[in-house]
């Protein structure tokens, strides 16, 4: 038996391992700074003959601590989507609460979102960099204090809301499924 959230971890990770090229950071004969190079995926024969789930699943959760403490490649930035960011305030002023949804543009926001929500975020830079998706952080401020809630991948061009899951890969309350719903609609896209 197997909790559904493990699922999406476990698909990420082994797609990583099988298809993902390696990148490298090397400094080449004094050069400013440094260069990015491609290698082969780490394990492009990957196969889940004799592993078992307990097993997968601690591999999942060294390659999530490898992935938010990796401090040694370069920051990189990337282009805002066409998404704005989105603000909700609900409540009355004694109870005032709100939500926010904004796009993460750079490595150290990704590696701060990974390692405060406990899940494999920052391996999306790549594709984040390429344009390939977007991703966005849900945080909720109540009596001043700032909670972190989602994370949300967001595919390109399309806009269509892939993935949602809040801290250890959990799987987003009605609550936050509704407010999800309220931005949705400013998106554009379909449901």
């Amino acid at each position: 038996m197997l909790d559904r959230a493990h699922v999406g971890p476990i698909v990420d990770y082994i797609w990583n391992r099988r298809f993902e090229p390696v990148i490298e950071y090397i400094v080449r004969d004094g050069a400013q700074g440094r260069e990015l190079v491609e290698r082969a995926p780490e394990q492009p024969n990957f196969s889940m003959r004799g592993r078992t789930v307990g097993a997968l699943l601690r591999v999942v959760d060294v390659w999530h601590g490898e992935l938010a403490g990796n401090q040694n490649r370069p920051m990189l930035h990337w282009a805002k989507s066409k998404n704005d960011d989105f603000e909700f305030t609900e409540g009355s002023i004694d109870d005032r609460r709100t939500w926010t949804i904004r796009e993460l543009l750079s490595t150290e926001e990704l590696i701060t979102e990974s390692q405060r929500m406990s899940h494999c975020v920052a391996s999306y830079e790549r594709s984040c960099v390429q344009g390939k998706c977007s991703i966005w952080s849900v945080e909720l401020l109540s009596m001043n204090k700032f909670e972190p809630r989602l994370t949300i991948e967001l595919g390109h061009p399309d806009g269509e809301i892939r993935q949602v899951r809040g801290k250890f890969n959990r799987r987003p309350n009605n609550e936050e499924v509704a407010i999800l719903s309220r931005w949705k609609t400013t998106l554009g896209t379909p449901e």
